[in-house]
């Protein structure tokens, strides 16, 4: 993925940039979610928890993250974050409704938010 001048997965910041601290309460974001999609809260405990590649090949929400050549967001860290303590860029996520991601506070630029773009020109 594409790196801009922040905190990354490998320096050290798992959770995130100080700036635009990770959620790191993985009860309340896997109840959330189960509540939401109907889906076990043993699948979902640490997806958009600390900087990671949530979406990467074995991805449960998009599965065109599996393929030969996937999407840049597949391949970026993001976290989900309190929108409240952020000043980083951050954008309403789409598969835990209410809840904010940001791939800017673990050091790459915003792909999925370019995928919604590009999907909503077409």
């Amino acid at each position: 993925g594409t790196r801009v001048a922040a905190a990354s997965v490998t320096d050290g910041f798992a959770m995130g940039n100080p700036w635009c601290p990770c959620l790191n309460d993985t009860g309340t974001v896997a109840n959330l979610s189960s509540a939401l999609l109907g889906t076990s809260p043993e699948v979902l405990e640490q997806y958009g928890v600390g900087c990671a590649y949530h979406d990467n090949s074995t991805s449960t929400f998009f599965p065109e993250c599996a393929s030969s050549s996937p999407p840049d967001f597949c391949v970026s860290a993001w976290c989900y974050v309190d929108r409240e303590a952020c000043t980083l860029h951050h954008r309403r996520g789409s598969v835990l409704i209410g809840l904010d991601y940001s791939y800017a506070t673990c050091s790459f630029l915003d792909r999925f938010g370019e995928r919604d773009v590009v999907t909503a020109l077409e």
